[in-house]
This record gives structure tokens, sequence and C-alpha cells, in this order.
């Protein structure tokens, strides 16, 4: 199927993209990421897996309960009228094989200067950098983006991955654990200079 046929591809309109995140998409050689759209979320949450074009699958054991947790809280973003360009879902691609290995993006819309992010890698592409890598990239456009100070992270201390991710990526801890269990960390925006 042509991918601007889709019925989630996104509309000449829509492709005015908000700054920088065409460079966001093809960040690094071994990463990319493409947005989830609703169509798409929707799909995968009927139990049809299907990918854009230019996606060869998903990693073995993926996507995950935590993909699917990201697709409902998309559509249900987008039936609230909720969604804002560029804050959404986002699927890791890697290049040497075009396979989905995870999943990152937004928990909504910025909201008094901070905004929440969240991820998940498939077990057979974790210890690989590929979080880091794509949080790092997520968090630094979010912050350049009018409004942001202040980018969110939120996990269990048991979870040492995340931590690591968290620290690795200019995360630093700021109080946990909240009313979930989960410790907060932060990543702010560059003071100017």
């Amino acid at each position: 199927m042509n991918p601007a046929s889709r019925p989630d591809a996104p509309t000449p309109a829509a492709k005015a993209e908000p700054a920088g995140l065409a460079a966001l998409f093809d960040f690094s050689a071994r990463l990319r990421l493409r947005p989830m759209y609703v169509g798409q979320a929707r799909r995968l949450l009927a139990g049809d897996d299907a990918l854009a074009a230019d996606i060869s699958g998903w990693a073995p054991g993926y996507p995950s309960e935590e993909t699917r947790q990201a697709a409902r809280m998309l559509v249900r973003q987008a039936e609230a009228g909720e969604l804002e360009r560029g804050f959404g879902v986002y699927l890791m691609v890697r290049q040497s094989d075009d396979l989905v290995i995870g999943g990152i993006g937004f928990h909504g819309r910025p909201e008094r200067g901070r905004v929440e992010v969240g991820y998940d890698v498939a077990p057979s592409a974790r210890g690989q950098g590929y979080a880091t890598e794509a949080l790092r990239a997520l968090a630094g456009w979010a912050l350049q983006r009018p409004g942001v100070q202040v980018v969110l992270g939120r996990t269990e201390t048991e979870n040492a991955a995340s931590l690591r991710v968290l620290e690795k990526a200019d995360f630093v801890s700021c109080g946990g654990p909240d009313a979930e269990g989960l410790f907060s960390f932060e990543r702010r925006e560059a003071p100017a200079v």
C-alpha cells in the first residue's frame, strides 16, 4: 500500500512539522524515530501489527504491553483533542535492519513548562544504548520548544536499566518515591548565556 494513502498517514497540511522535528526522525546512524499515528495506534490495539512501508517489522518480543499502553494513551489524547503536534509517541527503528526495537514518547502535551517522557526497548535490543540515544534526542528537541523548561522521567528504583538511561541522558534525580512508588528525574533547559 502506498504510505500516503494509509488512513493514518499525515495529511499534506499536517506535514508542516514543528521546527526541528524532521531532524529528530533521522538523528543518528543507528536509530531513527517514526511517529505512531493515531490510526496505527488503533490498529495495534485491535491486533493489527502492520507498519509503514519503510519499516520491516517488529523486533522479537515486541510490541510490548508498554507500547500498547502508549497506543491507548495516544488514542485517548486524540479523542479528547489534547494531542499536540510533536508531543506524541514514536517508534524506535534500528537503521541496520529497519526493525522497531522500542518506543519513546510524551505522556501528553507540555503543561506549566513541563512535559513527561516514557520509553521501552525490546529485550533483544536492551543494553546497547538505544534508549539513551533516543531519550537524549527527544528531550533535547522538547527543550528547544517554546515554553518547555523541564522534561520529566519517572521510574521504579528496582529498574536499574531505566535509572542508567535517565542518568546517561543528563537527567538528574529530583525526588521520590511518589504516590505510585516512582522516582522522578528531570532534564532542564540550558540557561541562556
